[in-house]
């Protein structure tokens, strides 16, 4: 068919209209390349850089949160450099990348959660956590009345931000799918802070921030030649990740050619951190853990895969510096030859715990608050006072003398709420579960919980945010696992997609 006179000036019409779009297009984005170089050479880089990277984190946020949320954790437990990491800058001090993730996540928590999350059903959950945020305020009132500076306050308090990973957890995620990129990510963060770890040992360099990086000192007799490597917080990914990798072996839902590798590397990460209290407390959870997975044979099948992996870990360490295996059985050893003399690590710990008893005497019901000193100043390099002198006038190991000393008979109250709800619903979920998959991520979640409550003796996992992220992290898994393994399917009439509604099996108590 011939073009008529009408579809010719159609047709240029057209033409010039895509003409124009592309001019448009070429034009704004000359002058987006003018206005980035007139801002890259007034404005901070850290501000351009967090201008770019924050709407691709909303949108991101937005569409996937589970990989949002282990972007977070990555941060948390340190694993970005503070130099790449933008901060916002306030009058008393500056609120840190990870302490954004947290608010913007949880800001969309709870937005989503207006459109029917079941906080409702698993509330009995939550009222422990609710009940920090109200203690986290009154210590902090309670600390200024006693003498603290309010930015001295505001900085122990911060730490309570992230028990909102337990809102914005059960939250966000809603599908079956989710959850599982969610679990997989954390095996991830695991997987990352045990290399750090390795290559902290390795090199003698800090690759995770604020983690201390020194050599090995045993009943006050230094390793010169073994570098111990901390992370923090961050050591319960890697312990979690290692008892969830131990649970599918023994439900039979994993390759073992995928798990065992895997489970060699974390516990040789786990090992480089020469810490006896969390060597103990995660070998206990896991006998805990394969017995009530698979009774006697659980704990057989537990000997078997720890030696293997074991061997194959302490290899691949010992081809860093062999002196590691002998080292590591002379530290589990020391256990039980250490003292509470001066400078020995007891000693230390025994020494926070009189003076945090005495100003407990003082005040045995509301505490201290936060930000106010119990013990007097130690000038750690024996001529001057620094402001790491300061901070730790305010430190203590023992968590659980820390919660008393600054929330007060309370805070010890709602830890253990916390703590005993968690275990004794985890316990029901994990009765609950069918699928092997499920069922070990239930008994690993519970697991992993009682390893910072142990460790809690002798760390402050309470009264930090890495401590209380995970501490908020395993009760929010558990909510959702029953959540995922108790609903009914049903398909999404825009999608077509099997999703997971909000119906609990039953109510929590």
């Amino acid at each position: 068919m011939t073009p008529t006179h009408a579809d010719a000036v159609l047709l240029r019409h057209r033409a010039s209209g895509r003409n124009y779009a592309t001019l448009l297009i070429l034009v704004v984005g000359l002058m987006l390349a003018v206005l980035g170089g007139l801002a890259a050479a007034i404005l901070p880089w850290w501000l351009i850089l967090a201008l770019v990277i924050m709407p691709v984190l909303l949108i991101l946020g937005i569409s996937f949160p589970e990989i949002s949320m282990v972007a977070m954790f990555i941060m948390i437990c340190g694993l970005v450099p503070e130099s790449l990491a933008p901060q916002i800058s306030i009058g008393l001090g500056v609120i840190k990348a990870h302490e954004i993730a947290i608010l913007l996540l949880a800001a969309l928590a709870f937005m989503r959660a207006l459109g029917g999350a079941p906080f409702k059903t698993y509330g009995p959950w939550f009222w422990p956590v609710l009940l920090f945020f109200l203690l986290t305020v009154t210590a902090i009132v309670v600390g200024k009345l006693n003498g603290a500076t309010i930015k001295d306050a505001l900085s122990e308090g911060r730490a309570s931000v992230a028990w909102l990973t337990l809102f914005m957890v059960v939250s966000l995620l809603r599908t079956e799918a989710q959850l599982k990129r969610f679990v997989g990510g954390i095996v991830f963060v695991g997987v990352l802070v045990a290399l750090a770890l390795i290559a902290q040992f390795a090199t003698g360099k800090s690759f995770i921030q604020n983690a201390r990086v020194e050599t090995l000192v045993t009943v006050n007799q230094a390793n010169p030649d073994i570098v111990r490597s901390l992370s923090g917080g961050g050591i319960y990914f890697v312990v979690f990740s290692g008892l969830l990798l131990l649970g599918r072996l023994m439900t039979r839902s994993i390759s073992t050619w995928i798990a065992l590798p895997l489970l060699a590397l974390l516990i040789a990460g786990l090992v480089v951190t020469f810490g006896r209290g969390v060597w103990i407390a995660s070998a206990l959870a896991a006998l805990l853990m394969s017995y009530r997975l698979a009774r006697l044979k659980g704990v057989l099948g537990l000997v078997a895969t720890g030696v293997a992996s074991g061997v194959v870990g302490l290899a691949l360490l010992a081809s860093f510096k062999p002196a590691v295996i002998e080292v590591a059985m002379d530290r589990v050893l020391s256990t039980t030859q250490e003292t509470l003399g001066h400078n020995t690590s007891l000693g230390w710990r025994a020494e926070e715990a009189r003076f945090a008893l005495k100003r407990l005497a003082d005040s045995p019901v509301v505490g201290i608050g936060m930000g106010v000193a119990y013990k007097p100043i130690t000038r750690m390099n024996g001529v001057t006072i620094t402001e790491s002198d300061e901070v730790l006038t305010r430190y203590i190991h023992n968590a659980y003398l820390g919660l008393w000393l600054k929330f007060g008979v309370l805070g010890l109250l709602a830890a253990a709420w916390f703590s005993w709800g968690t275990v004794r619903r985890g316990i029901q979920v994990l009765n609950q579960m069918v699928d092997p998959r499920y069922k070990a991520l239930a008994a690993a979640s519970v697991a992993a919980f009682l390893v910072p409550l142990i460790v809690s003796v002798t760390q402050p996992e309470w009264l930090t945010q890495t401590g209380i992220t995970f501490f908020a992290l395993m009760p929010a898994l558990l909510i959702c696992l029953h959540r995922v393994g108790a609903a009914t399917p049903a398909v999404d009439g825009v999608s077509g997609t099997v999703v997971r509604p909000y119906v609990a099996r039953q109510r929590f108590t």
